[in-house]
């Protein structure tokens, strides 16, 4: 089994994937350009 250690757990994995897709996408500001929306949705 096990060695006696587990892995710390992770809380925040909601909040870091979300940061993760908004740093993805190059925006200036909060509204997305209407050209480049649905290739930034799909995303």
């Amino acid at each position: 089994m096990l060695s006696g250690q587990t892995p710390a757990r992770v809380w925040n994995t909601r909040r870091t994937e979300k940061q993760r897709r908004l740093a993805s996408v190059p925006v200036q500001g909060k509204v997305l350009p209407t050209a480049d929306l649905t290739a930034m949705l799909e995303n």
